[in-house]
């Protein structure tokens, strides 16, 4: 885990010679082309690719996206998740979840939110990785799939408000420019009365946000 959180970019997780993990590994993680090179060379989590499937890891890949749902609705236990993917038909052993669901994270960071004890979680740490494996009763994660008009908000706010970004720019690219600024402001301006509507309502958005994906994509536009 911390090799996949440090080292994503490397081949093999840079993991050196031959200890126990590089098995583990070679047969989870390279064998089924969840880690593998994209187009441009570079290594990083990829999802399973329908076109070459050897491990038939796509199934369970796609149960966890249903399991999430698309449009945030709300943020999922992780054992929930677990649940789904050690009953039939996919029988997953849990030893192995952990690893599955950090790799989903590392893949779908653009769009995937992850919360301890109900706190959104700028990132994931090894001492969260850690915790996960130990009790994944305290985690949860939240989806936005980026399509349709939650993908043009998105290149909206890269574009307009946050400036020029890396394309694979994620949830917390945008979340965090925006939620410094909204702290930054005079200390008037976060408390006094007299703003239009418009501005009440930002306003309270920033104060009372809990997940990014809401904020983002419902609750700024309803404002």
């Amino acid at each position: 885990l911390a090799a996949m959180l440090l080292e994503a970019n490397q081949d093999g997780l840079g993991i050196a010679k031959t200890p126990a993990e590089k098995s583990l590994y070679l047969s989870l993680l390279r064998e089924s082309r969840l880690h593998r090179a994209g187009t441009d060379g570079r290594w990083d989590f990829h999802p399973p690719d329908p076109r070459h499937d050897p491990c038939r890891m796509g199934p369970a890949w796609r149960a966890i996206h249903r399991t999430l749902g698309e449009a945030g609705q709300r943020q999922v236990p992780i054992t929930e998740i677990y649940a789904k993917l050690q009953a039939p038909p996919y029988g997953i052993r849990l030893g192995v979840l952990p690893i599955l669901i950090v790799s989903y994270l590392i893949a779908h960071r653009r769009e995937s939110a992850l919360y301890q004890e109900g706190a959104f979680s700028e990132s994931l740490s090894i001492a969260q990785a850690e915790l996960l494996c130990r009790r994944p009763t305290l985690f949860a994660i939240e989806r936005f799939e980026l399509q349709g008009l939650r993908a043009e908000l998105f290149q909206r706010y890269l574009g307009s408000i946050v400036g020029n970004l890396a394309s694979d720019a994620t949830l917390l690219d945008i979340v965090r420019p925006l939620m410094r600024f909204a702290q930054q402001l005079p200390e008037y301006s976060q408390h006094c009365d007299g703003l239009s509507a418009e501005a009440e309502r930002v306003r309270a958005v920033f104060r009372q946000a809990k997940s990014p994906g809401q904020m983002l994509f419902t609750e700024l536009p309803s404002a």
